[in-house]
């Protein structure tokens, strides 16, 4: 399992952080993920989705299902 945790200046030092103690984590810079992989399963995923709501179906992943209460998404409700 990946966890992706943001981390700011204003944080508290990383020397500190709880997750540096920890035996099963690893800690890399955000960029490590961009692999060629990556990059094909993300663009496929998005492109799926557009394909599943252009023809009227829900995505299998929604970010913000709120949206699908939306008098103008009714139909991929009750698609």
């Amino acid at each position: 399992m990946t966890i992706a945790v943001g981390r700011r200046a204003r944080d508290e030092p990383l020397s500190r952080c709880v997750l540096t103690r920890m035996p099963n984590v690893m800690l890399s810079p955000n960029g490590l993920v961009m692999t060629d992989e990556w990059a094909l399963g993300s663009g496929s995923s998005a492109m799926r989705a557009i394909v599943a709501v252009r023809r009227g179906h829900v995505p299998v992943f929604v970010a913000n299902p709120a949206v699908l209460e939306r008098p103008s998404l009714q139909a991929l409700r009750d698609g």
